[in-house]
């Protein structure tokens, strides 16, 4: 299911990775500065179109301004929550391992969005899946 965007001037829904709203034509995606050549860029792109710099549109999202303030929000209200529990030790410890850390998933770009799109998405290891005796459909047509 391919994810949806909103038009910022019409306020239809449209098929994500759009440069313009296939309905009114306006290009009024949210843009960000490529980190290669300085163009301004759809946030949904992967790749500029300029000179070619790959991104990640997850990653430019979460960099914009409101989504680098709604995680500080989150923050303060995670802390308030552990010092009325009186669970602050606890987080400064986990804050020390979280900062040593590195997230690493090696998904294709339309599985990493599936899990981002929606709260009930399951994750499996290839490891579980293999266990779980999971047949890919390719293998299927490939055995007949």
């Amino acid at each position: 299911m391919a994810r949806k965007a909103t038009c910022n001037g019409c306020g239809k829904k449209f098929d994500d990775g759009l440069e313009k709203c296939p309905f009114c034509k306006r290009a009024n995606l949210a843009t960000a500065v490529c980190k290669g050549c300085g163009t301004e860029i759809a946030i949904v792109l992967d790749q500029c179109k300029h000179c070619g710099t790959t991104s990640f549109p997850n990653v430019t999202m979460a960099e914009q301004l409101p989504e680098v303030e709604a995680l500080g929000r989150r923050y303060k209200k995670a802390s308030r929550i552990a010092e009325k529990r009186g669970a602050q030790d606890q987080l400064k410890d986990f804050e020390a391992v979280a900062e040593q850390t590195v997230a690493v998933i090696a998904r294709s770009r339309l599985e990493t969005e599936r899990l981002a799109d929606g709260d009930n998405e399951i994750y499996s290891s290839y490891y579980s899946l293999v266990e779980a005796e999971v047949v890919r459909t390719g293998y299927l047509h490939e055995t007949g």
